[in-house]
């Protein structure tokens, strides 16, 4: 079987700087997205979650919320996708 993965790139302005940005997944109007070249903000490995207004960042081993805020239910299936996608790793 073959999968093929898509990787969307595209750059962002975030206080005054351009920062590239490639979305992973998209589901339910939840964006989910790793910036490249991301290792000062936070320790943890983590992903970016935009939503509508809302915007977080998640932690990847644990599903927690490290900044920001995400409508509850939303997270929830940010959890469990982070969930399934660790188990099958």
């Amino acid at each position: 079987m073959l999968i093929s993965l898509k990787i969307i790139i595209f750059d962002v302005e975030i206080k005054s700087k351009t920062v590239a940005m490639a979305i992973i997944s998209m589901f339910y109007g939840i964006i989910i997205s790793m910036y490249y070249l991301d290792n000062k903000q936070h320790n943890l490995p983590h992903i970016h979650i935009k939503y509508q207004d809302e915007e977080a960042v998640v932690s990847i081993l644990d599903g927690q919320l490290i900044d920001g805020t995400m409508k509850p239910n939303k997270m929830k299936l940010v959890q469990a996708g982070l969930k399934f996608t660790m188990k099958n790793y």
